[in-house]
């Protein structure tokens, strides 16, 4: 079962490594000389993803976060329902977000910026509010792993700030 499982992980990335250096069946690299040639334009496209994808991990971090604490360390009324709220909308694809951002803002949301760094910031939001619903359950499970009597020990020393920054937090990055 597990060689099953391994092959099933492994074989779309091996696939992808085939066809980029056998292209149509053939050995050759002259499309991979053609994109290395193309005057820099992959570093260009290779920042952009990387702009993109730190710009959502801080935006799903920045909605998430919070939430994660706020439904999984607090009292919070009603906290299941808005971990149910969110992980309900961690199954909407991105491009039914997308177009409902679209349609809510109509031509005015970002993207009819011009220029790359407008269009990743564009690009980084809706993928980041996408996330963040992932991004609750994967901070909210790591302070979930953080003891609440060494907090409770460490709230009369260190006040409410004090424990979150000294305990809770360095605690949930061991979690």
């Amino acid at each position: 079962m597990g060689l099953i499982l391994a092959a099933a992980l492994v074989w779309p990335a091996l696939s992808l490594v085939l066809e980029t250096l056998m292209p149509h069946g053939a050995a050759g690299y002259d499309h991979l000389r053609t994109v290395w040639a193309a005057g820099g334009r992959w570093c260009v496209l290779a920042g952009n993803s990387l702009a993109v994808a730190v710009g959502t991990v801080v935006v799903a971090g920045a909605l998430g976060g919070p939430l994660a604490f706020l439904v999984f360390r607090t009292d919070l009324p009603g906290r299941r329902l808005w971990l149910w709220a969110a992980m309900l909308t961690a199954g909407i694809p991105l491009y039914v977000t997308a177009t409902c951002w679209l349609a809510l803002h109509g031509d005015a949301f970002w993207f009819t910026l011009e220029g790359a760094p407008a269009k990743c910031l564009a690009v980084s939001w809706l993928q980041g509010v996408a996330m963040a619903p992932l991004a609750v359950w994967l901070v909210g499970l790591a302070l979930s792993a953080v003891d609440p009597a060494l907090e409770d020990s460490a709230r009369v020393d260190y006040g409410h700030w004090g424990t979150l920054w000294r305990v809770t937090l360095p605690g949930a990055r061991r979690g």
